[in-house]
């Protein structure tokens, strides 16, 4: 994505994404102690790039671009929690994979220890759930519950297979419990929200999304620099979690080289150039693209119950650019 079409889309719902922001730090920062605001500031003055805040906001606008005042006031409820799930479960990922920055600055983890990281990340879930109590929605309760829940099983159970070559279903398992189930799910509320059943479709959006966003960002791991993730790069590789990439790898490999690459991978980071050699060597570039274009071409077709309009413009620029952004 363009700097020029950032900054299209932000100004298409910036007046929405402040009020979303607003809704976050009023909330988080209510009645919590000095100690802890500096914190949770901290935790805050970085907002990432809210993908799925703006995805609830575009895919609402493009189904009812005439939005009732009360709708409006339940959709920044909805944004503004899912946001909060988000980043929680960003700070708990950081201090399972034991990584030491997020978002161009040091992480909670490494800044204030494992016990502020646990603390805050079940804070900002127990935000989320203050907000979504707001809405007086059960479905929306829900929907989102399951996601967390999803969210949680995925990583535990890539925990439990550390440093192990799981099938490409199990890792499938994997990426849509860890990152496509709340995409989903804001789709999901989306249509909550507007109380409609007529755009059920639109959930395959946001789970082609997820896969996208996490397939591009595990072969990052490997082949960036790290300033497009900004995060340091080989963080799966350090903590054991041997991704899809990996896994293709390993799977085209002879047992002579597959018994290497495992010794090599024990090394932890210092095993990324030779990785990028095996990936090289074996096209692996070329599987990730396939994949990635079968997520993309899913993903807009699920658009095309949308009627058109900027929203639905903005919606296909998205995932556009998560469909290029590992290989621009």
């Amino acid at each position: 994505m363009t700097t020029l079409s950032l900054l299209k889309l932000k100004s298409l719902v910036n007046k929405d994404l402040q009020e979303i922001n607003a809704t976050i730090d009023e909330q988080v920062l209510e009645a919590a102690p000095d100690n802890a605001k500096q914190i949770f500031h901290y935790i805050l003055k970085h907002r990432g790039k809210q993908l799925r805040p703006i995805l609830l906001l575009l895919i609402c606008y493009a189904i009812k671009p005439n939005i009732s005042p009360d709708s409006k006031t339940n959709i920044v409820l909805v944004a503004a929690a899912i946001e909060l799930i988000h980043v929680a479960s960003l700070i708990h990922d950081d201090l399972i994979d034991d990584a030491k920055e997020r978002r161009g600055q040091e992480s909670v983890n490494s800044k204030w220890g494992k016990e502020i990281a646990i603390t805050t990340g079940v804070y900002f879930y127990s935000n989320a759930l203050c907000l979504i109590s707001k809405t007086g929605s059960s479905k929306i309760l829900e929907s989102l519950s399951k996601a967390v829940k999803l969210m949680c099983a995925s990583e535990i159970s890539q925990f439990n297979h550390r440093y192990q070559f799981v099938s490409e279903q199990d890792n499938h398992y994997v990426v849509h419990g860890k990152t496509a189930a709340l995409f989903e799910t804001t789709c999901e509320c989306a249509t909550y929200l507007l109380n409609t059943s007529d755009y059920d479709q639109i959930l395959k959006f946001g789970t082609n999304m997820g896969y996208l966003l996490q397939l591009s960002d595990d072969y990052m791991d490997v082949m960036s620099d790290g300033d497009q993730l900004k995060k340091s790069i080989g963080q799966d590789i350090h903590s054991g979690q041997y991704t899809l990439p990996i896994i293709l790898l390993f799977n085209k490999l002879n047992a002579e080289d597959q018994a290497k690459l495992k010794k090599a991978l024990l090394q932890g980071t210092k095993s990324l150039n030779i990785l990028k050699t095996y990936f090289t060597k074996y096209n692996i570039a070329e599987d990730i693209k396939q994949k990635l274009l079968h997520y993309y071409q899913s993903g807009k077709q699920s658009l095309e119950m949308l009627e058109p309009s900027i929203y639905k413009d903005q919606l296909d620029t998205i995932i556009t650019y998560t469909y290029h952004r590992a290989f621009q």
